[in-house]
């Protein structure tokens, strides 16, 4: 990583930092962050993917970010777990990713997966319509 990256990533942690860690800030970001992906994902589209699967994959995302904000404002994760999961976040998602992925093609021979689920249990409170996990007893 050159110089400049290595400000850049420095500075957009610490700009996400303070976000997280003031509430009226925080629920301005989730406010930008929610229509930002919106229409990244939905209006624009990049992958030419079908209407409705943008829509889950922007509703997956956001429920995500939204359950961490819970978390945070119950006190429930410490700052030193926000702080890796941020590292994490922002080197494996958001400046790494074309790389990552490039790598992950190249060694596997197909795209990685843009999305996983991890259901150990198989059991699910939500019983959604047509959803697979109401197909186990």
């Amino acid at each position: 990583m050159n110089t400049q990256a290595v400000l850049k990533h420095g500075s957009f942690k610490q700009l996400v930092n303070l976000a997280i860690s003031q509430k009226h800030i925080r629920r301005k970001a989730l406010k930008m962050l929610d229509a930002k992906t919106y229409k990244l994902l939905v209006e624009d589209n990049p992958d030419k993917r079908p209407r409705c699967v943008q829509e889950d994959k922007h509703e997956y995302l956001m429920a995500l970010v939204q359950g961490f904000d819970r978390s945070v404002e119950r006190g429930l994760i410490s700052k030193h777990v926000t702080d890796r999961m941020l590292e994490v976040f922002l080197n494996n998602v958001i400046l790494n990713r074309k790389e990552k992925a490039k790598k992950f093609t190249a060694r596997r021979g197909f795209m990685p997966p843009l999305f996983v689920l991890v259901s150990p249990t198989g059991r699910c409170n939500l019983r959604c319509t047509r959803c697979y996990a109401e197909s186990d007893p």
